[in-house]
This record gives structure tokens, C-alpha cells and sequence, in this order.
């Protein structure tokens, strides 16, 4: 929900900006609703969907997201023709802000999250409508989440604190590395630029 509230809320700043540092707030806005996004849904799908579909779910996101990039493009070449075409380009960000806040309504929590909040028997429900099963399945799934919250719990307990040296060990700095580069590389080709 918080994703789409920074989505929206910086998609009204672009568009109702009539001074450069008013877009620039936008975007930045913007992107804390988009960062939040990309660290969030894959979690939310991953907890939610039946483990058949789990991984195409997740992939989908990479597909949904080129698709977008191309949709965003084409009302871009629409709208040029238009004299202020920008800024209805930069409010169908809006849109979709606010369907994203609303529609989380629509949505159950993950029964990962029930289970974690002692809600087993919502869980059991979240799972029987989700993953099309009957209630003693869904029973076993919900024991089987518990006993792995359980386990992250027990090992919350056990794990030392994260220091810089750990992270500055040659494996890790080379992983972390990785990420950075790849993330950087992909804003500088411009794939995620204003659509």
C-alpha cells in the first residue's frame, strides 16, 4: 500500500509541476514507491501463490515490467502530438498508484504473515481460496509454515550481528558488487526511464 501512495503521490508532484524542482520531488518520491514495489510484490507472490506457480508468478514481474516500459512508449508517442501530452503521460502514474493502494484491499495478507501474527485459522482460510485446496491440505501447509517460522525465529536468535569486516570478506564483496553493477547498468541504458 505504501508503494502505491509514493507512486501516486509522486506521479501527482510530476504532473501538477509547473517548476523543475517539483518533477525532480516527484521522481524521487516516485522511486522510493517503485523501490518499494520491486522489494515487496516478489516477496507477497512468492508467499502467496501455490508452489507450482510460485516461479512463473515471479517471473511474470520481469514480463509485466518490459511490457509496461512498451505500453509507457507508446502513449509517450501519442501524446507528443498533444500541446501538455506530457503531463497526461506523467498521470497515468497516478492511475496506476492508486489502483495498486486500493486494490491491497482486495488482497489477503500471506498466510506467512497470519501464521507470524497467530492467525492460523485465517491462514488455513487464505490458503483453501488461494491455492484451491481442501481444509485438512491446508492444514498441513499452515503446520508446515509455522514449523518454518519457528525455525527463522530459532535462528533470528542464534545469528551474530552482521559486521562490515563479514561484509568485506572477497565472496561477499564480489556478490554485492554484482548487484550494485547490475542495477547501476541497468538505469544508465535508460530501461526505466520516464514511460
Amino acid at each position: 500500500m505504501a508503494g502505491g501512495a509514493f507512486y501516486f503521490v509522486g506521479g501527482a508532484f510530476q504532473t501538477a509541476g509547473f517548476y523543475i524542482w517539483m518533477i525532480y520531488l516527484g521522481r524521487v518520491i516516485a522511486g522510493f514507491g517503485v523501490g518499494i514495489l520491486f522489494m515487496v510484490v516478489p516477496v507477497y507472490i512468492a508467499e502467496l501463490a501455490p508452489k507450482k506457480l510460485r516461479g512463473k508468478l515471479v517471473a511474470l514481474i520481469s514480463v509485466n515490467l518490459t511490457g509496461g516500459i512498451l505500453v509507457g512508449f507508446i502513449i509517450n508517442t501519442i501524446m507528443e502530438r498533444i500541446y501538455i501530452g506530457w503531463r497526461f503521460s506523467l498521470a497515468v502514474q497516478c492511475v496506476a498508484g492508486a489502483t495498486l493502494f486500493f486494490g491491497m484491499f482486495l488482497l489477503p495478507e500471506t498466510p506467512r504473515f497470519l501464521i507470524r501474527r497467530h492467525k492460523d485459522a485465517l491462514a488455513v482460510e487464505v490458503l483453501k481460496k488461494t491455492h484451491q485446496i481442501p481444509h485438512d491440505v491446508a492444514l498441513l501447509e499452515v503446520d508446515i509454515i509455522a514449523k518454518a517460522v519457528k525455525t527463522d525465529n530459532v535462528k533470528k536468535k542464534h545469528i551474530v550481528a552482521v559486521t562490515v569486516h563479514s561484509l568485506l570478506k572477497w565472496n561477499i564483496t564480489v556478490r554485492i558488487l554484482q548487484g550494485i553493477v547490475l542495477q547501476l547498468l541497468q538505469r544508465l541504458a535508460g530501461i526505466t526511464v520516464i514511460t
